[in-house]
């Protein structure tokens, strides 16, 4: 399972999905998420909030295409 660091806190990936959906996390935080997320092959899946997120973010450039 994966986990990623937030604020010093180390999450799965429901629980940074929560954190994510209630607006806990700052704008960095986010991008770190979302990138994360793309770079650990998750998007299939996450919920349809992040996969929009996701797809947002990139299109803005704010999160780029996987990276090795």
């Amino acid at each position: 399972m994966e986990s990623f660091d937030l604020r010093g806190d180390v999450l799965s990936l429901n629980e940074a999905i929560t954190e994510y959906e209630e607006g806990r996390l700052t704008e960095g935080e986010t991008i770190n998420f979302l990138q994360s997320v793309i770079d650990n092959c998750l998007v299939d899946l996450a919920p349809r909030s992040i996969k929009n997120a996701v797809n947002y973010y990139l299109r803005f450039g704010l999160i780029g295409k996987r990276r090795n």
